[in-house]
């Protein structure tokens, strides 16, 4: 070897170089320590995501279910709707049809009743040659019997209203 070829490698120029590399290790250079804190963070990182991306996912699962129950409770309440609406016209078709013939049947029954009661030709002679018996015409017209009578069929149709009402579609 040469003279020159010595002093390149000589212990007093390899002193720097070895501070310097010593300086660059501990100032610019990830210890081992960190590296594996900085690669478990990473790796619990990771974890973290994946599990968040699965609590997504079911989230987005039980949303699209809690959607069609929600679709499916709307069907039910329009039927439910329908129904009423359609049960309330049948109520008040059937209503309508029971006054078309309750009405007529008691008009006729009053009728009647008033024809039985009213006095014949000679009945009615009798009473004008009578000045002891006199007649008021609206008396004649509404006997008390006909007051009673008439209070009790609208009772009756009343009762009959109140047993056949349908509450209100909303």
């Amino acid at each position: 070897m040469s003279r020159d070829s010595r002093r390149e490698f000589s212990p007093l120029r390899q002193a720097p170089l070895l501070i310097l590399g010593a300086a660059c290790a501990t100032s610019g250079c990830v210890g081992i320590e960190e590296y594996r804190a900085a690669k478990n963070e990473v790796a619990s990182l990771k974890l973290r995501l994946q599990a968040e991306h699965n609590q997504a996912q079911e989230l987005d699962t039980r949303l699209r279910q809690l959607g069609e129950q929600v679709r499916d409770s709307h069907r039910l309440v329009q039927e439910a709707r329908e129904e009423a609406a359609r049960r309330e016209r049948e109520y008040k078709s059937i209503r309508d049809e029971l006054l078309a013939i309750k009405i007529p049947i008691e008009q006729q029954r009053v009728l009647a009743q008033r024809r039985t009661r009213e006095p014949t030709a000679d009945q009615e002679a009798l009473i004008v040659s009578s000045p002891e018996i006199t007649r008021h015409p609206t008396a004649a017209a509404f006997t008390e019997e006909d007051k009673i009578h008439l209070k009790r069929a609208l009772d009756d149709l009343q009762r009959l209203l109140a047993t056949c009402e349908v509450p209100p579609a909303p």
